[in-house]
């Protein structure tokens, strides 16, 4: 079990070099399945945060949790560490104006893979259209 909720009276604060661990055993609400900070105040977010599984949990696809809650937030985290779960799974963090959210996600086709299978698929229709322009040749 990790140590689940921490409250802050006031503001936070992380620093260029300030590292944030935030541990995930499970899901669900009950306590102690995931790190949860709750600031009653502004969350100055930057430096690291470094999300880590513990031993025994798999996530699945689509789970998320919300493991920050704040009035309002400065900023984000300059790096993110532990995002790849393996499996082609990935942790996603999503900053919104009272709380930041991680969710498993599965990347998203890149920009190249894309542009690839473009290539591939004018290749494939220029091949088609030689071939029917032939057979109406009578080649």
């Amino acid at each position: 079990v990790c140590s689940s909720d921490l409250s802050i009276t006031g503001n936070y604060t992380s620093t260029a070099t300030g590292v944030l661990d935030m541990e995930f055993t499970g899901t669900g609400t009950a306590p102690g399945l995931f790190d949860v900070l709750t600031v009653s105040g502004i969350a100055n977010l930057s430096g690291t945060l470094n999300l880590e599984e513990l031993v025994g949990f798999t996530p699945v696809l689509g789970e998320s949790f919300d493991i920050m809650n704040f009035t309002s937030s400065v900023g984000e985290f300059s790096n993110v560490t532990g995002t790849d779960l393996g499996g082609n799974l990935y942790f996603s963090v999503q900053y919104n104006p009272t709380d930041l959210v991680v969710t498993v996600v599965t990347p998203e086709p890149g920009g190249l893979a894309l542009f690839g299978m473009g290539v591939l698929g004018l290749a494939f229709y220029s091949k088609l259209r030689r071939t029917s322009d032939a057979t109406k040749a009578g080649v």
